[in-house]
């Protein structure tokens, strides 16, 4: 979010953006979609959702293709027990519900500058003053097609930090903006970090850093550089 508004503001020298993770909208817009059910149901489906369709059958959930319910801490919960509004389908919103008071609990702790409750309580060390003053900052989609230097996106579709559709939102903005100075990469099963991970397991980069990689090595400079 930072890195555009920079290049926007034209008082650092910027070749290019190579942006990986892409949040199109504001900070709370963000925060909302992790924690009203969207962040679950990427996980869900990448690990459920075998005919594709964004939700968790039953069938689907107990066939539990890879193995993961019991690292999921799910053991013997059953369907039911996740299909809060019993309509015979895991999606966002039975999520939604799930997370609900400890939503709610989050949102006070940031507007009330709980420090100490977010240490204590959520899973990535971020204060309040950080969820307040990035709620504040223009969001990407407001910036992005104002600038004309080369701008590379790398997303995975299995991001659960931030929606992959941000991503197709902008690049459908600079389509009809007639602008052509953005390229979209997107990963099947990859997560926020391009599956950094495998790397540090296998040895062998991914495709989405090979990718970042490549586009560095690859990228024109301008000569007075």
């Amino acid at each position: 979010m930072i890195a555009p508004k920079v290049a926007l503001r034209g008082n650092a020298p910027v070749d290019a953006l190579l942006l990986a993770g892409y949040p199109n909208g504001t900070m709370a817009e963000t925060l909302d979609w992790q924690q009203t059910g969207g962040s679950s149901m990427v996980t869900y489906c990448l690990y459920f959702d075998t005919d594709g369709d964004g939700a968790v059958s039953p069938q689907e959930y107990e066939a539990d293709p890879y193995g993961v319910r019991e690292a999921l801490g799910l053991g013997d919960t059953p369907f039911s027990g996740l299909d809060l509004d019993q309509n015979g389908r895991l999606e966002a919103a039975d999520f939604a519900i799930l997370l609900a008071p400890s939503r709610q609990q989050l949102y006070d702790a940031i507007e009330r500058g709980d420090d100490a409750w977010l240490a204590a309580n959520y899973s990535v060390r971020l204060t309040s003053a950080w969820f307040r003053a990035h709620r504040d900052f223009p969001p990407n989609r407001d910036m992005m097609t104002q600038l004309d230097l080369p701008i590379v996106i790398f997303q995975g579709e299995a991001d659960a930090n931030v929606p992959v559709q941000g991503c197709l939102e902008l690049q459908q903005a600079f389509q009809q903006a007639g602008k052509t100075n953005l390229t979209v990469h997107t990963y099947p099963q990859t997560d926020h970090d391009l599956n950094y991970s495998t790397y540090l397991l296998t040895g062998s980069l991914p495709q989405g850093l090979a990718d970042l990689f490549h586009t560095v090595r690859t990228l024109p400079v301008p000569a007075e550089r």
